[in-house]
């Protein structure tokens, strides 16, 4: 970009008649790119902001709810935070009140919430009735995190495919002896079995050896990758019985001799086999995975105060407030300080506080003025 004159690129300078603390740094910069300070008449910008992120998380969590066929309780719902919060699925909001004067805190640092997650009524009364002497900081931590399709992409398929289907082969000898017996599946014994003998435990890498991937293929555009279904050398049984000669109507009983993943159908779960009575019907559609991201955290400061915006330009505005208003010299100077240093660098282009480009800096007075003294 080209050099942008200081004197524009500093366009604006908000002042607010307020002697109330504010963030320790208000002046733009990387670092205070996620800080804020609003005044009181200002509180619907940062209510409605909280209004909206609370949809989402009620939306999270009564999808986590459906999901996972849970009753909408208090107790449910304060599950489903928990779990979606351990994969930064939800927006925290905190909310801490505090007095101004001795900066004593007159509603401790809390995430506001009820069996609807955050308690949007109490944040706007506590706006609506902010004190000359107190300040309301919320520190928003945006959610962030990826949820993977529930559908077979060409990547996936190959993925499954690689090494002889060795990431579909890992996955199945992730089921329990458990869910086997719970499906009928009582024992193991080999398929060429002589005389009279008792099946040993069933185990889930002999469920693992009735499989085995095939090759990468092109049906009709799309890729396919098939799974044959059979009998291994050591057969899963229905009993725990002894057994004479090889076992026939014992065997686990396949549904289908063929599993095939196509690209674009539903992801199959290889570690949750449907077996029933001892036979192996197929497997549960996989449930979208989520993977945490980055989380930004955001910092607002609600005031009592009052609040003038006028540009840098404008030097009878300028006047007019500084004849009002007492300010920090020195502040101003740092400021000042700040936005030559961003414009030598070429950083005035968003990355620096405003995302739009423009340099904005916030004064707090330190008083006001006495007029008609002279």
């Amino acid at each position: 970009m080209n050099k942008k004159n200081l004197a524009m690129a500093m366009a604006a300078v908000t002042v607010v008649g307020s002697a109330a603390p504010v963030f320790a740094a208000t002046t733009p910069s990387e670092d205070n790119a996620g800080r804020y300070t609003i005044v009181k008449d200002k509180y619907k910008d940062i209510f409605d902001e909280v209004k909206k992120l609370v949809k989402e998380n009620d939306g999270a969590i009564d999808a986590y709810l459906k999901e996972n066929k849970l009753q909408d309780n208090d107790e449910n719902r304060g599950k489903a935070w928990t779990e979606l919060s351990k994969t930064n699925s939800l927006n925290i909001i905190n909310i801490t009140v505090k007095d101004s004067d001795d900066n004593s805190v007159v509603v401790p640092k809390t995430v506001v919430k009820t069996n609807t997650v955050v308690d949007t009524d109490y944040v706007e009364n506590k706006l609506k009735n902010l004190d000359t002497d107190e300040y309301v900081d919320f520190d928003i931590t945006t959610k962030a995190s990826t949820v993977s399709s529930t559908k077979y992409t060409a990547a996936d398929i190959y993925n499954l495919a690689d090494s002889s289907g060795k990431k579909i082969t890992d996955k199945l000898k992730t089921v329990t002896v458990d869910q086997l017996k719970t499906g009928g599946i009582l024992g193991q014994i080999s398929a060429t079995n002589s005389g009279e003998n008792k099946p040993d435990e069933p185990t889930p890498d002999t469920f693992a050896s009735y499989f085995t991937v095939g090759a990468v293929k092109t049906v009709d555009n799309k890729l396919t990758l098939e799974i044959a279904v059979a009998d291994p050398s050591t057969v899963l049984v229905n009993t725990a019985e002894n057994i004479t000669n090889a076992p026939t109507n014992q065997k686990m009983k396949i549904t289908n001799a063929k599993i095939t993943l196509t690209e674009g159908d539903d992801r199959l779960d290889f570690s949750k086999p449907s077996i029933e009575g001892g036979t192996l019907g197929g497997f549960a559609k996989a449930a979208a995975e989520t993977t945490p991201g980055e989380q930004q955290t955001i910092n607002v400061r609600v005031i009592n105060a009052k609040q003038e915006t006028i540009k840098a330009t404008d030097y009878d505005a300028l006047k007019a407030v500084v004849s009002k208003y007492k300010f920090d010299s020195t502040e101003i100077g740092r400021v000042y300080d700040e936005a030559k240093d961003l414009n030598d660098k070429d950083k005035l282009d968003g990355s620096s506080y405003d995302k739009d480009g423009t340099y904005k800096a916030v004064f707090f007075a330190e008083g006001k003025r006495l007029q008609g003294f002279s």
